[in-house]
């Protein structure tokens, strides 16, 4: 069942310092500009809000079809938003590889212990290059 669309009301600034944003002019721009505007709270458990506002633009962009399938999962969405305030290099992972959205979907389910196997299992059969190129890929999966 897809959530209705919710129009955002405007914040005031106070309300987004409260929400740890910094770059407060662009951040009201960014958000009328967001395509999922009651994400907005999501926005105060991300380690730089600002950074996380910021490349979830850019993969509306690059990957707006997977991204409209996570964020419609507010617990996903939370998942995404921590990911991309944390680290600038997820997220351009995320931007060139779009399939692996679909890791912050779930929940891990996969324990610790089998990391290892798993990433033996990802270039089981390949390498060179591609050998290279999959385990950098399943590394950041994991991530």
């Amino acid at each position: 069942m897809s959530r209705p669309p919710i129009v955002r009301t405007p914040t005031t600034l106070t309300e987004l310092a409260r929400l740890g944003f910094s770059e407060l002019g662009e951040t009201n721009d960014r958000l009328d500009a967001l395509a999922a505007p009651d994400l907005v709270p999501l926005f105060s458990v991300a380690a730089d809000p600002d950074q996380a506002l910021r490349l979830l633009g850019v993969l509306e962009v690059k990957a707006p079809k997977q991204l409209a399938k996570l964020i419609a999962d507010e617990d996903a969405a939370a998942r995404l938003i921590r990911v991309l305030g944390a680290s600038a290099g997820l997220s351009d992972f995320l931007a060139r590889h779009p399939e692996q959205l679909a890791a912050l979907g779930t929940p891990l389910k996969q324990p610790p212990s089998s990391y290892g196997a798993d990433l033996i299992g990802a270039v089981k059969t390949l390498s060179g290059d591609a050998a290279w190129l999959a385990l950098r890929v399943r590394y950041r999966r994991h991530l």
